[in-house]
């Protein structure tokens, strides 16, 4: 082997006990992150057994400093999706799991049996003509409480605005969502919470806010910034996600910055935006200062409920989900380890907390991964 291998890892030695000895949170992070750039140098001229539990010991130092939680992801599916397939978005319903192709407008329903999920062949929620109408391209999903008019488990919305109620061995039921079917908008994202179905319509600068009746969105929405001061209305232009907790709105742009609305319903303002909100960071040593993540790419936002309540943002670029609390500062990361596990997509494409289980879900393109949240 080259004579230079062996001062490398000398290198990678002398920044652990740099480390192992700092009493600083910041230095010690900073050492084990100079121990794994000596390792990343040593690797590519000798890989050893020394090396390799070195690079475990720094990776297991940073993952306590960082407040980074091991995913052990293991493949969702029994069966291998078609290639494709890009999975935009997840919906964990009990033992259901939902999956949204982007590529071909389609959402797949699959069933847990023991710690797999079957792919449910029959399973049809697709652009169609079905009981109440035509059914177009699908742009998003979401799920629903059980006891709705249909006991449907999911709801889809088409990109001209038309819904459709999906479960297994139900007939899917579309309906026109009033004042927004036909529209024809672009980026139409949907969010449900409390019997309330929320639709982003980027191209409106709006989000239309439906109430149920019976179970069913008949009457025409609200706009939630309607009488809302100018300077309080975000551009939601580029919004690529969006969700919903209650009186607040956590809207997610394209460039990775999160917008917080919170709705008071007084008269003289009814809306305040955090626009954008400050990300504060929760790392030993680092507490509550300003979180800067430029090497991070936040493509999709999701809420968790009680008893801990987050907001849970998937960076897209290292298949992490950072999870901020309802003040933005950092409360964990999800980091994935997927082992042995082949990878085919650069960058995950999307994600999911399960509700009922402690399960993370992650999807690359074709490929499902999840993993149990300690």
């Amino acid at each position: 082997a080259p004579t230079n291998a062996a001062p490398t890892i000398t290198m990678a030695q002398t920044a652990a006990q740099t480390a192992l000895a700092a009493e600083d949170p910041v230095a010690e992070r900073s050492a084990w992150y100079e121990t794994l750039g000596a390792l990343d140098q040593a690797d590519d001229i000798r890989d050893t057994e020394e090396a390799a539990e070195l690079r475990q010991e720094a990776q297991n130092a940073l993952d306590i400093l960082d407040g980074a939680l091991r995913m052990a992801y293991q493949p969702a599916l029994a069966d291998t999706l078609s290639a494709d397939i890009s999975i935009r978005e997840i919906v964990s319903y009990g033992l259901d799991l939902y999956l949204f192709d982007e590529a071909s407008g389609w959402v797949i329903h699959a069933m847990r049996e023991n710690d797999i999920y079957e792919v449910d062949t029959a399973f049809l929620c697709a652009p169609g003509n079905y009981s109440g109408g035509t059914l177009g391209q699908i742009v998003d999903m979401v799920s629903l409480p059980i006891n709705n008019p249909y006991q449907a488990h999911i709801l889809v919305i088409d990109a001209i605005g038309n819904a459709a109620y999906c479960s297994p061995e139900q007939d899917r039921i579309v309906q026109d969502l009033p004042d927004l079917a036909g529209d024809g908008a672009e980026g139409l994202r949907i969010a449900f919470e409390n019997n309330t179905l929320y639709v982003l319509n980027p191209s409106m600068n709006a989000v239309w806010v439906y109430g149920t009746t019976n179970g069913q969105f008949l009457d025409p929405p609200s706009n939630a910034f309607e009488n809302a001061l100018p300077q309080e209305i975000p551009d939601l232009t580029q919004v690529v996600d969006f969700d919903v907790n209650g009186p607040e709105l956590y809207l997610l742009r394209g460039e990775g910055s999160l917008v917080n609305c919170v709705f008071s319903g007084l008269p003289d303002n009814p809306v305040t935006c955090q626009n954008p909100v400050t990300y504060l960071d929760g790392r030993p040593g680092l507490e509550d200062q300003s979180l800067s993540l430029p090497e991070a790419r936040f493509s999709s936002v999701f809420y968790t409920p009680p008893p801990t309540p987050l907001v849970n943002v998937l960076d897209a670029t290292h298949a992490e989900i950072y999870r901020f609390s309802l003040r933005f500062r950092l409360y964990q990361r999800l980091r994935p380890e997927m082992g042995d596990h082949e990878v085919n997509a650069s960058e995950a494409t999307a994600f999911a907390i399960g509700e009922i289980e402690p399960l993370a879900f992650i999807a690359f393109g074709n490929q499902v991964f999840f993993a149990y949240v300690d």
